[in-house]
């Protein structure tokens, strides 16, 4: 680190360069750097998240695993696994948790990290997470995994919010860190304990009418854009 105690890498180079950030017990994060030579570059700040404490040991007659709070549980059928995993599930907090960062389209719902990072299932395994933000049921989720050698988020499929309202659930095939990204906000705003923000595609521009152009701010870029009609 240097004297401010950040992390300085020195680097061959001009190039793209891959981070990824790892500490025992935590989550991972990974950034990209695009580096020119004799210029210093600084990547997004990273936040790991202490593994969650609750660790359930799955065999493959089965069974039920959660996280220490009770807000994320995992059924495991008959022999979705080959032999005995220690499993634990982190809920993040904060998107700026994440391993990586969401794409413009979604915004930060129910996000959670899996160990051991990885594992494969014979069969598919259903993922509860508590249905905390009040959404109604039956509303559709899609879902997203975050692909480690791509650095990337990728579409997993959808899942529902249950007829009681109380979870949200998916089918997994594996294990990755899973984002739930929620298309609507609850109706009963009051209600529910967080607030969601509101999709791009409602939010990411405000239009004002002004003479003799429009300008457009992009809510979540913080750019702003004027178009003119130029005189003929």
């Amino acid at each position: 680190t240097n004297i401010e105690g950040k992390f300085a890498l020195p680097t061959p180079g001009t190039g793209t360069f891959y981070l990824t950030i790892t500490k025992p017990g935590f989550t991972y994060a990974q950034r990209k750097a695009i580096v020119t030579t004799t210029r210093d570059i600084a990547v997004e700040a990273v936040y790991l998240t202490p593994l969650d404490s609750k660790v359930t040991t799955i065999t493959p007659s089965g069974g039920t695993a959660t996280n220490s709070t009770g807000t994320v549980e995992l059924v495991f059928p008959q022999n979705a696994v080959s032999a005995n995993i220690n499993v634990t599930a982190t809920q993040y907090k904060k998107s700026r948790d994440l391993p990586g960062p969401l794409p413009d389209q979604s915004f930060f719902t129910y996000a959670v990290d899996f160990e051991p990072d990885g594992t494969n299932f014979n069969k598919p395994v259903t993922l509860k997470v508590l249905n905390q933000l009040g959404f109604a049921p039956g509303t559709p989720i899609p879902i997203g995994f975050y692909n480690k050698n791509k650095m990337m988020w990728e579409p997993a499929g959808m899942g529902i919010v249950m007829a009681d309202g109380n979870w949200a659930e998916f089918q997994i095939t594996h294990f990755s860190p899973y984002d739930c990204n929620l298309p609507a906000v609850p109706a009963d705003k009051a209600a529910a304990p967080a607030v969601v923000e509101p999709r791009a595609s409602e939010t990411n521009q405000v239009k004002h009418e002004k003479d003799p152009g429009e300008a457009r701010i992009g809510v979540k870029s913080g750019s702003v854009s004027i178009d003119y009609t130029l005189p003929s």
